[in-house]
């Protein structure tokens, strides 16, 4: 510290000098840390179960019903199949895109409202090209959200079946 000003030497040798803690200290702090759980193995075992039912119902919820069940405030299953006949217009090949994303708005509409569980493709294209699974109160609320499909509007046909999973 001979490099430092004797005014800083001064000042470090004024600073309070560091303590000792208590003897105890560490004896209280290996207890602490050591000391046998209070707990049960029973009481973690319940909680780690209670967790896993927690966390099955939020992800897989499908599980914990018959599977012949319909939930009552979630609708009936519908199947809607797009059909191709031919009166059906299909686009040039650079307008494909274009067509397939205004399928998915319409399907991320019904997605938004709850109505929609699944959609998609069908390979290799045959006269029936894709599938929606929704839910609709009765067949009447079926029939009403098959008639918004722009399908219909490219000369398709949209047949909707009753779906029990």
């Amino acid at each position: 510290m001979t490099d430092l000003p004797d005014d800083i030497q001064l000042a470090f040798a004024e600073l309070p000098r560091e303590r000792q803690p208590d003897p105890a200290l560490e004896e209280r702090v290996v207890r602490a840390v050591f000391a046998p759980r209070r707990r049960r193995w029973w009481v973690g075992a319940a909680l780690t179960a209670a967790a896993a039912a927690l966390m099955l119902m939020v992800v897989r919820p499908q599980l914990l019903r018959h599977p012949w069940a319909v939930p009552a405030d979630a609708g009936n299953q519908y199947v809607l199949l797009l059909e191709q006949g031919s009166e059906y217009r299909w686009p040039p090949a650079s307008g494909m895109p274009q067509r397939e994303h205004e399928y998915a708005l319409w399907a991320d509409s019904l997605a938004r409202l709850g109505k929609l569980d699944r959609g998609g493709k069908l390979l290799p294209r045959g006269e029936i090209s894709g599938l929606f699974i929704i839910r609709a109160a009765d067949d009447a609320d079926a029939a009403r959200i098959a008639a918004t499909c722009p399908h219909i509007k490219y000369g398709g046909r949209v047949e909707v079946k009753r779906f029990v999973d």
